[in-house]
């Protein structure tokens, strides 16, 4: 019964656009039972937008190895943290998972969650469990900043006179771990006014901690 309300829960979130990444990763995973079982388990991803692909292996404090293959998807995300489902096998038995994925860093994701491991037909087992995630070589892509780019080919020159001249504006340092996405929810400005006003952003996904941008206020 509770699976179901979360799972109910989960169907009224409505994602919202953010960098999407794609790439390599290393779970480190630890997790309990709660009764006579815990285990440690290392898993290999892969990441392509809102889904995760892994393999690995846990081992539990019976030392029985148990290979764990799984697809995990992000059904809420935003630029601090995400919520997810999934499903896979453990050995062989199947599981259902859920949890929430907290952004430490660009690279690295802090997770908790439950899963439900059905062992038999009339038997399953309720476990918890920790993750730490660590991405390598990610590709990020952003289909929202590519729509406002091609947004910001139709401003006009005299658009550009109006939001340079008329509109007043503040200086802002990039940090390590800023995109230009996360940049406007900070200050509710639209991605199209920080380009029209930051001429040397030729490329939005490219920016680097110390860069000075110029925002709109």
């Amino acid at each position: 019964m509770r699976l179901h309300i979360i799972l109910i829960f989960f169907l009224l979130l409505e994602p919202i656009n953010t960098l999407a990444s794609e790439g390599i990763s290393l779970g480190l995973n630890a997790g309990s039972d709660f009764n006579d079982m815990d285990y440690i388990g290392l898993d290999v991803g892969y990441k392509n937008d809102a889904i995760l692909f892994s393999l690995g292996f846990n081992k539990n404090t019976r030392n029985e190895v148990d290979f764990v293959s799984g697809i995990y998807y992000d059904l809420y995300r935003n630029s601090e943290f995400s919520l997810y489902f999934g499903s896979g096998l453990e050995d062989k038995n199947a599981f259902l998972s859920y949890g929430i994925n907290y952004k430490l860093s660009e690279n690295i994701d802090f997770g908790l969650g439950m899963r439900t491991v059905f062992e038999s037909r009339n038997e399953n087992s309720q476990e918890g469990f920790l993750n730490t995630r660590f991405y390598f070589n990610q590709k990020k892509s952003e289909k929202v900043i590519e729509e406002n780019i091609d947004s910001v080919k139709e401003v006009s020159s005299l658009d550009r006179v109006f939001y340079e001249d008329k509109r007043q504006s503040i200086s802002y340092t990039v940090r390590k771990g800023d995109w230009l996405l996360k940049i406007t929810k900070m200050f509710d400005v639209d991605l199209k006014e920080i380009i029209i006003l930051n001429r040397d952003i030729i490329n939005p996904d490219l920016i680097y901690p110390g860069q000075i941008i110029l925002i709109s206020k």
